[in-house]
């Protein structure tokens, strides 16, 4: 983690002489919000499921919560990202480490605090000071290559703040991101299972990029964001709408609880100048919409994926805060919101903040806000910490479905696998539900599952819990339909035109399918077999079962 600096202290003793302020950014004019085109789910029907959630305390959740339906969907065809025409990325100038670093210099002295901070965090502050009479080594420029991402030879030396903007383009979505059905969590920087990432808590925070009313600094969002392309992932935007400045104007008065983020700060209210904050929204979206008009600099290709904040229902003291208003003062966050995201980028997909789970208290707080929200929002969005073995999906889309939005898709964007407190569960118990709880998601419909607590840099569950992901994500990452054979298995047909079949608790392949087959249990062991060796007993724990194209 980096170490923050006296800002005012470090550019005094950094350049005392220099009085450059870095350009202002007008706020964007807004105009009419266009919706996205809404795509169609699969069919409502799923697979009865196992929960662990405890009964609902409405009789509104109840309901709701004890909706199963008990046909089996014939088949279930996911969408893709829109993958359009080739990808046309805007010409970036290599630039040596040395130039990088110097414009880096040139961007403190404007008075770019992100830079600052980055910088000092990474060299410490007695060596931060001493550079500027010396050229750096080569390693500290080793040191300090985190903080030089992103700047090319597109980059203009005199503007500093990260504020220059790129008018190449319109870029087009790629044909290899956003492909799989997987995707992680991780700061930003860090890699993951799966084709998605999802920076938590990311950097889009409104007090991180404009830190006083109308002044925007894209510094630390553009380098996350170029390593995020970098990686060749879809990202998944995560909008928070905390900025001091604006929290302190109105609600200096109300109870403060720590975030759990400590990023967001203690004040997690409403926008008091909600005008200022869809205008931030709306210069965020264009900055990385690629349309080709005020994008980032070396932009590859579109942000698309907005997320309206997260977990809102999760309030202090007495549980984890993300967010401190009524249902109706979220509803308002997310209409703001999404009139600010659409207007920006047509094409840009909504999603509503991760609920946090199917209990009680989070069930009763989305309910007024799913009566409202008709139109301003295209994907659901559910989690699943160590909760639900799988992952709320059945649940949530009966939901879903119960107000009216059985052609919205959804996501699971937080799926965490561990074991609760009193469970007696193995770690090899644990890790099939990475194989389960994703087939069993599918079935019902989500789009994407977001695996949670698995970032390579910094895992938090078991070794064993992240083979069995490796393992789910390899097999049937980049399906293009799943149809339910039974309970406990299912069939996945895969873009090169071979199958793959999940079974678990003792299912058995269908009879035409015969010959040497490749089998890879949820653990990731593999070997090639004959389909005649492979029986109930075989099935006793969870396996994929691989035919080729014939």
């Amino acid at each position: 983690m980096l170490r923050l600096v006296p800002v005012a202290v470090a550019l005094s003793l950094l350049a005392a002489a220099c009085s450059t302020e870095p350009e202002v950014t007008a706020p964007l004019t807004s105009g009419a919000p266009t919706t996205p085109a809404t795509s169609t789910s699969p069919p409502t029907t799923a697979p009865p499921t196992t929960s662990t959630a405890p009964p609902a305390t409405s009789a509104t959740t109840a309901a709701v919560a004890t909706t199963t339906s008990s046909t089996l969907p014939t088949q279930l065809t996911t969408t893709s990202t829109p993958t359009t025409t080739a990808l046309q990325s805007p010409p970036v100038v290599a630039m040596a480490p040395i130039d990088q670093f110097m414009v880096a210099i040139e961007a403190v002295i404007a008075g770019d605090m992100d830079m600052t901070e980055c910088l000092a965090g990474e060299l410490g502050m007695s060596n931060f000071i001493s550079i500027r009479d010396r050229q750096p080594t080569d390693a500290e420029l080793e040191m300090v290559a985190p903080c030089l991402v992103g700047i090319s030879g597109t980059s203009s030396p005199a503007v500093g703040a990260g504020l220059e903007t790129s008018t190449s383009g319109p870029l087009s979505w790629p044909d290899d991101v956003g492909v799989s059905h997987f995707g992680h969590i991780s700061s930003g920087v860090d890699g993951g299972p799966g084709g998605w990432r999802r920076p938590h808590p990311g950097p889009f925070i409104w007090g991180e990029i404009e830190r006083e009313p109308g002044r925007y600094s894209w510094r630390q969002t553009d380098r996350v964001v170029s390593k995020m392309q970098d990686d060749r992932v879809g990202i998944i935007s995560t909008i928070w709408p905390f900025a001091d400045w604006d929290q302190y104007s109105c609600h200096a008065n109300e109870p403060k609880y720590p975030a759990m983020l400590g990023e967001l700060g203690d004040s997690l209210y409403p926008p008091c100048d909600m005008d200022a904050y869809g205008a931030w929204v709306q210069a965020t979206v264009e900055r990385y919409d690629g349309d080709g008009i005020d994008d980032m600099p070396g932009l590859a290709y579109p942000i698309r994926h907005w997320e309206v904040a997260n977990e809102p229902e999760m309030q202090g003291p007495e549980s984890m805060s993300f967010f401190q208003g009524d249902p109706t003062s979220y509803l308002e966050l997310l209409k703001a919101t999404s009139s600010a995201i659409r207007a920006a980028d047509h094409e840009a997909s909504v999603l509503l903040g991760g609920q946090a789970g199917m209990f009680g208290f989070m069930v009763d707080y989305w309910i007024p806000v799913l009566e409202g929200a008709s139109g301003l929002f295209d994907i659901g969005n559910i989690h699943s910490i160590s909760s639900d073995d799988s992952f709320f999906s059945g649940q949530y889309r009966n939901f879903l479905d119960a107000f009216d939005y059985s052609t919205t898709p959804f996501w699971v964007t937080e799926a965490e696998i561990g074991a609760m407190p009193g469970s007696s569960r193995s770690e090899d118990e644990l890790a099939q539900l990475a194989f389960t709880g994703s087939v069993i998601s599918f079935l019902y419909g989500a789009e994407v599952v977001v695996i949670a607590g698995a970032a390579y840099g910094r895992p938090r569950v078991s070794q064993a819990i992240r083979d069995a992901w490796e393992a789910v994500v390899d097999a049937v990452g980049v399906f293009d339909a799943v149809t339910p054979l039974s309970s406990t298995s299912a069939r996945f047909d895969m873009p090169d035109g071979s199958t793959v079949y999940a079974l678990w608790n003792g299912a058995v392949l269908p009879s035409e399918v015969t010959g040497l087959v490749r089998v890879v249990r949820y653990d990731g062991l593999e070997a090639s077999v004959d389909t005649a060796t492979i029986d109930a007993a075989s099935a006793s724990l969870p396996i994929f079962v691989m035919v080729s194209q014939s």
